[in-house]
């Protein structure tokens, strides 16, 4: 989870997050590092470990950002399999 989103200024001045590179399975790349942060939640709310709480709340916001990242990336591959379909129905 060491890979952080790409931040890009667009001819607004807004920021525009480029998708992290997904390869694999995106969906097991989430349960992984969601169950690797299981220790860290018995630790937090069975025995009120505060540096526990502060591993799962870097996990949650590296996991926030995978899944933008994935929505982002679904998003792009609909799009892109729509133009092709509207160039591909365009030729004919």
């Amino acid at each position: 989870m060491s890979q952080k989103n790409i931040n890009q200024k667009n001819v607004s001045g807004a920021q525009k997050k480029e998708p992290i590179p997904i390869e694999g399975n995106p969906f097991a790349k989430v349960m992984k590092d969601l169950q690797g942060l299981e220790d860290d939640f018995a630790k937090f709310y069975d025995k009120g470990n505060k540096t526990a709480g502060t591993r799962i709340r870097k996990g949650m916001q590296d996991l926030k950002e995978m899944a933008q990242s994935i929505r982002l990336d679904v998003q792009n591959k609909k799009n892109s399999a729509e133009k092709a379909e509207k160039a591909e129905k365009a030729k004919k």
